[in-house]
């Protein structure tokens, strides 16, 4: 057991310069069959066209919501936050270094790409790593397109067996951490492969494995759940009504939340948090590509629910009686100046004591 009542194994020393492959990582693997798994999210990834699609009641909520708690930090939004400590970096460095793992398609980096470049700075290169080829190929494609190449170099690897010679000024991770097994190995690597004063961004979700909802945010759901009208407990996956919420497992398919429980232990055990905001527990299946399109935006009766459902929400997160579902945090090796934390709750604090 260690401070946050976790019983975690092998974890390694905070800030620690070696890493390795634990032989419980490597059973870890062969008993979750692991080359099955990666064949079944590689499949289900090929199939998404837009994987950032999202309801209409999502971008109320976030516009509503999520963009308050970016702001208290000093961002307009999650991707000012990126761009901006890119930007610091062009400015500073002769040759920035920059790199994002999991990238899919590549749509968040030629984003970024694309405003560096017309803030008038040509002095990096982004290394974007997926071990998705097809997606690869998309985000080259498309870079290819607008002329933007030169800055961008694609790398169709396993993160497990992940090997540079050199350091990044900036790494990226957006919404992929939660599909990774090792994350003990990777956030080593992260660590030994950024430079002394460079930063490590992410956006992910640090909920319950496989996105279940835990038992006291479930049952805030459940209670919500019981008075709606069918109308809004239809899943527009399943394409069917769910009478009764059903807390389901994403993980046993492919890498859906397989370790998000731990995601956010582990970075605080491995980094020095400079922002840390965070979001989700109760809020999440309401907003969500299953349940969220039973919500307009437009109607003042759908937007109520909402808003009722955000405000218990986040009461019961500055309580800390539920634990959040998602974050965004900058981090780095060197222990910053200022710390901004929402509601000012640290990182540890958020982190749910379970075994």
């Amino acid at each position: 057991m260690d401070k946050y009542g976790l019983n975690l194994k092998n974890l390694k020393p905070k800030k620690a310069t070696t890493s390795s492959k634990s032989g419980t990582q490597n059973r870890m693997r062969q008993n979750l069959h692991y080359d099955k798994r990666l064949d079944n999210e590689l499949k289900d990834f090929n199939k998404i066209t837009n994987l950032h699609a999202l309801p209409q009641i999502f971008h109320y909520w976030s516009n509503r919501y999520l963009s308050i708690y970016i702001k208290t930090i000093g961002y307009k939004s999650i991707r000012d936050l990126f761009f901006q400590h890119l930007k610091q970096a062009c400015q500073t460095k002769d040759k920035a270094r920059f790199c994002s793992i999991g990238v899919d398609n590549c749509s968040n980096e030629i984003h970024q790409i694309k405003n560096l470049v017309g803030a008038g700075h040509t002095n990096f290169v982004f290394d974007c790593i997926d071990i998705n080829q097809n997606k690869l190929q998309q985000g080259w494609e498309t870079a290819c397109k607008l002329g933007l190449e030169k800055y961008l170099e694609v790398k169709a690897i396993d993160l497990n067996s992940w090997k540079v010679q050199h350091q990044y000024d900036v790494i990226l991770a957006i919404q992929c951490l939660h599909h990774f097994i090792e994350l003990e190995s990777i956030f080593q690597k992260i660590y030994d492969y950024l430079t002394p004063e460079g930063y490590f961004i992410t956006h992910d979700m640090i909920g319950r494995n496989g996105h279940q909802r835990w038992p006291e945010a479930l049952n805030v759901i459940n209670s919500f759940w019981s008075d709606l009208p069918s109308k809004y407990k239809f899943n527009h996956r399943s394409k069917q009504i769910e009478e009764n919420f059903i807390n389901r497992d994403f993980s046993q398919h492919g890498f859906e939340g397989i370790r998000a429980q731990d995601i956010l232990y582990l970075l605080d055990q491995t980094f020095e948090f400079q922002d840390f905001i965070f979001w989700g527990g109760v809020i999440d299946p309401f907003i969500s590509r299953a349940f969220g399109h039973n919500y307009d935006p437009k109607k003042a009766e759908d937007k109520a629910i909402i808003d009722k459902i955000q405000k218990i929400n986040e009461d019961l997160l500055i309580s800390n009686i539920i634990k959040p579902t998602q974050m965004v945090a900058t981090m780095g090796k060197a222990i910053p100046d200022k710390q901004h934390f929402l509601y000012g709750l640290s990182p540890s604090a958020c982190v749910r004591k379970t075994n």
